[in-house]
């Protein structure tokens, strides 16, 4: 298997709190799908009836307006899980999930993640700490929109992406980056033809490698490692 393809292990940092021996009892109610880029996994409104825990690629929250025009509110990677709204008495999605970069998921019933939430301790630890954590990166990232410069803003997707991906190259085209950053598509062009001439990153065929980590956070903003940061912590 080539080192940019998903081998389809359990890598979602939520799932792997629960411990092996909870998951062991869930394994009937969850199953590991592909994520296509484009695909809408719940629309406004829509009720829940899983809980999506990616393991690689990235899902963005979405707010559309009448018009059509749409927004990020969020993202959502290896580090949490689509329903989170469950957490707070809420049946149903409070935005539009879809995919903006590929990558695989396990779909978990929502009756088995209630079950095991109520008897569990540890699962019930790990869903809280994301929680906490999820507002801490809404917060920062209305901050960062505001206060740091597009270059800045890219590189810190760049570097959230590629940690979302396990390492592995980015399946994202410029178009993607655009529209879930609310930036003009020229404007991610001349960033991202910066980075490649600094050898920071190689674009090519729809995918984007990151070559240099330590580039890209030298020229990005400090929410990257304070976010960072809190989802790690255990």
């Amino acid at each position: 298997m080539s080192k940019d393809q998903d081998d389809f292990s359990i890598r979602n940092r939520v799932l792997l709190a629960f411990g092996e021996d909870v998951l062991d009892t869930l394994r009937h109610a969850l199953s590991i799908r592909p994520l296509s880029a484009g695909q809408r996994l719940y629309s406004e409104g829509e009720p829940f009836t899983h809980a999506i825990f990616p393991h690689s690629g990235v899902v963005s929250l979405r707010k559309t307006e009448p018009s059509g025009v749409s927004a990020e509110k969020a993202s959502i990677g290896n580090e949490g899980f689509v329903g989170a709204a469950l957490l707070f008495g809420g049946e149903a999605a409070l935005s539009t999930s879809v995919v903006a970069v590929a990558g695989y998921a396990s779909w978990l019933e929502i009756d088995a993640l209630n079950e095991v939430t109520a008897r569990e301790p540890a699962v019930m630890a790990a869903v809280k700490r994301y929680a906490r954590a999820l507002i801490f990166q809404l917060m920062e990232s209305s901050a960062c929109v505001n206060i740091h410069s597009a270059e800045q803003r890219l590189a810190r997707w760049l570097l959230t992406t590629d940690d979302r991906c396990n390492r592995r190259a980015i399946p994202v085209t410029q178009a993607t980056i655009a529209e879930v950053m609310s930036l003009r598509r020229a404007t991610v062009n001349i960033i991202l033809k910066g980075f490649s001439e600094s050898n920071a990153i190689q674009t090519g065929n729809g995918v984007i490698q990151i070559l240099d980590r330590q580039g890209l956070l030298s020229r990005g903003c400090g929410c990257y490692s304070r976010i960072s940061e809190v989802f790690s912590l255990r």
